[in-house]
């Protein structure tokens, strides 16, 4: 009796998970979730495809994750070498259209409907394809690969100049075909590479940009920012655009086109420009906006000053304005990331807004708003008074512009140029009537702001950009007024740290940013009101609500890729350790948040200044808190060693500074100087005794400030207000949940 054959048992694809298990059994190594996906889908769960990918994971690292390994290609060709040349070909046409492909794209594409039904047909009986009778779900007129390797290896043995001119037809087909699928002909134009294109490639990929913007995708945005450049810098001044002007250019037609025929230029103003045409500076601010967003902070701000000196150089100071304007991405800390050129950016700015006064016009108007936004963004932690003016200002224009803040406008807005005046303004909306003037104050200019980044919304063409929509078939100058207002709100907010005290404030701004944000779809406006009601909870012990902030600004950064987020969060993580008494927790958080923030470009975060970085700061903090810093001074903690910076930073340097005035002098009378100095110190913290210590930069903190105050008091012979801002500490040190924060003389004993 012969034996029974071996039955051949056919497996379905792996799970996700049994792709781990594989991947783990073959390499002795765990795979994160972001590798775990990739591999899962390029390898379509095929065991042999995971065990081949796993094979050169193990021996190259993540770089193996994408390409194709040997093994697989020599199986893909194998199996391919079986089929007729003619299929051989139409399957390699299918590749360069994508993983998924459209049967009368392709049929156009080859120009033989009946080889590429025949194709398809030997495709699916290879294993190369899937067809609706297979269940893919892609209809009768789809078909798809069954897996992106075998797209890959088909797609990689084409040559490169064969794949150059397949992508221009697939383009060209597309165009014609589908005309609303600009991201599909922005793709094979991009692709193509070429000159004869380029033109072609930097219009489409620009639409295709900015649909990528108004979605808020703005990896996928930056990416093709980046194409639209390089296709644009490609075309040369004779290129030109066939179909009339791309519709995204801010004067209406492209340079290298004519009013007329369409002819190229003979170079003309793009050789005049630094830095190229004008339309290529709406190309380059759309990639700064998007940098900025994407964690790319420095070349954001290499690009951006590369555009400002391009823009004034053109003596054009409606353009100028533009670009200037179309950065309007949020920031949270109000320390400046490049002094030198946000002054760049203040001046010209003042110039701009000289040069365009009010012609009582609502596209004007709009303009100056924005303009007005950037003075204040760009000097925050100053204290010239300037920058508060203009977000002042600028909020009320943008309110006057429409409805979609739920305030109101409480009187005439004063005009800022270059002088720098600003007549008087008051804006009553949900956060009360709160004046934001320049307030002489301590002094003290710790340079202009910079951009710690995390969206955009306008474009060069001085619309409200992506994001900024107001649903279904509504007004679209209502999501221009929303991002209008959500700008001036993110600099009326940098401008609420000239004096301590504030917190309350900002979490009004926090509030109404937030649902204004949300209810327009300006998403990186969201996620910055978020952090700014974790920064202000924070300050005022409310932890329930930080919290909360926290928590919905990771899981809208997870949602929509905006990886600059989570420095914010790791480094509010290390404060609530440290309000918790927890303090080599704490310790080591703050040194995980210091190390994500190195190389984030967010130098007015990282580089405190002369007493040092936020890592030695946060430091300090723990080892006051703990006991352990009995002889030092350090932090900035001299008494009288001049004014301080207006950044999220102001209270605690004010609480080091009381400590180490109040320990310099206990051992014997004092002068009548230094008790001017305590004097002085006292009224500064007053305002801000229903605050923690530092907890409003939502990175650290000391004890509640009203600890301070009372020793303040009492080393001024004041008991009872003494004893009155000891019991608001212990109510704060309850609030935050601190036990230990309740026993005032052994905290200011050490």
């Amino acid at each position: 009796m012969s034996p029974a054959p071996n039955p051949r048992v056919r497996v379905g694809p792996l799970s996700e998970d049994a792709v781990g298990d594989l991947v783990r059994s073959l390499t002795g190594h765990d795979l994160g979730p972001a590798a775990l996906r990739t591999v899962h889908r390029r390898s379509g769960g095929n065991p042999f495809f995971v065990r081949e990918i796993a094979r050169l994971y193990a021996t190259e690292g993540p770089t193996a994750l994408d390409r194709v390994p040997d093994g697989v290609r020599d199986i893909v060709r194998r199996r391919a070498g079986a089929l007729p040349p003619p299929t051989r070909a139409v399957l390699g046409q299918a590749a360069v259209l994508g993983a998924e492909v459209d049967l009368e794209v392709l049929s156009r594409l080859v120009g033989d409907e009946d080889a590429v039904l025949d194709a398809v047909d030997a495709g699916v009986a290879a294993g190369f394809l899937v067809g609706a009778d297979a269940g893919a779900g892609t209809g009768a007129d789809r078909v798809e690969f069954a897996h992106a390797l075998v797209r890959e290896a088909l797609y990689g043995d084409l040559s490169g100049p064969r794949r150059a001119r397949l992508h221009t037809r697939a383009g060209e087909v597309i165009e014609r075909l589908r005309p609303d699928a600009v991201e599909a002909v922005a793709h094979h134009y991009v692709a193509a590479g070429t000159r004869e294109v380029a033109a072609r490639a930097a219009d489409f990929a620009v639409r295709s940009a900015r649909r990528a913007e108004a979605s808020f995708a703005p990896h996928r945005a930056a990416g093709l920012w980046r194409a639209a450049l390089d296709a644009y810098d490609r075309v040369g001044p004779r290129g030109r655009v066939p179909g009339g002007a791309p519709e995204w250019l801010p004067d209406g037609a492209p340079e290298w086109l004519p009013a007329g025929d369409g002819e190229g230029l003979p170079g003309g103003d793009r050789e005049q420009v630094p830095g190229g045409g004008r339309e290529r500076l709406g190309i380059v601010m759309g990639l700064v906006r998007t940098l900025a967003v994407t964690g790319g902070l420095a070349e954001a701000r290499r690009y951006r000053a590369d555009a400002l000196v391009a823009a004034e150089a053109t003596g054009d100071p409606e353009l100028t304005a533009r670009v200037i304007g179309a950065f309007d991405v949020p920031g949270i800390w109000a320390r400046n990331d490049d002094e030198a050129l946000s002054r760049r950016i203040v001046a010209a700015a003042l110039r701009t807004l000289d040069a365009l006064p009010d012609d009582g016009s609502r596209a004007r108007r709009a303009t100056r708003c924005r303009l007005l936004s950037t003075v204040a963004m760009e000097t925050r932690g100053t204290r010239t008074g300037i920058g508060a003016d203009a977000a002042r200002e600028a909020e009320t224009r943008a309110r006057a512009l429409g409805d979609a803040g739920r305030g109101g406008v409480a009187g005439p807005s004063g005009d800022i140029g270059r002088g720098g005046v600003a007549g008087p303004s008051g804006v009553a909306g949900p956060s009360g009537n709160i004046g934001l003037g320049g307030d002489a104050g301590l002094g003290g200019d710790a340079g202009p702001s910079g951009g710690t980044g995390l969206g955009g919304v306008a474009g060069l063409a001085g619309d409200a950009g992506p994001g900024s929509g107001d649903g279904e078939g509504g007004d679209p100058n209502r999501g221009e007024d929303a991002a209008l207002l959500a700008f001036a709100l993110n600099g009326r907010y940098l401008h609420t740290f000239h004096r301590p005290g504030l917190a309350p404030e900002r979490a009004l701004i926090g509030a109404e940013l937030t649902s204004l944000a949300a209810r327009h779809g300006l998403v990186a406006f969201e996620v910055l009101g978020h952090l700014m009601l974790l920064q202000a909870h924070a300050a005022l012990a409310d932890f329930d609500s930080a919290d909360k902030a926290a928590s919905t600004a990771d899981r809208l950064a997870e949602l929509h890729g905006l990886p600059l987020v989570g420095v914010f969060t790791d480094w509010y993580a290390a404060l609530r350790a440290a309000v918790a008494g927890r303090t080599a927790e704490a310790e080591a958080a703050c040194r995980a948040a210091a190390q994500r923030m190195r190389g984030s470009g967010m130098t007015g975060m990282t580089g405190i200044g002369a007493e040092g970085g936020l890592l030695e700061l946060a430091l300090l903090c723990l080892r006051v808190q703990s006991g352990g810093a009995a002889d030092e001074g350090g932090g900035g903690a001299r008494a009288g060693s001049g004014p301080l910076p207006g950044d999220q930073l102001l209270e605690v340097r004010l609480c080091l500074r009381a400590r180490a005035a109040l320990r310099s002098g206990a051992d014997a009378p004092r002068d009548s100087e230094s008790l001017a100095v305590l004097d002085g110190l006292y009224r500064e913290l007053l305002p801000a005794c229903g605050e923690l210590g530092g907890a409003g930069s939502g990175a650290l903190t000391l004890e509640p400030v009203a600890r301070y105050a009372a020793r303040l008091a009492e080393a001024l012979g004041r008991p009872t207000a003494a004893a009155a801002h000891h019991r608001q500490a212990d109510a704060l040190a309850d609030r935050a949940r601190a036990p230990h924060w309740r026993d005032p003389d052994a905290r200011m004993r050490r």
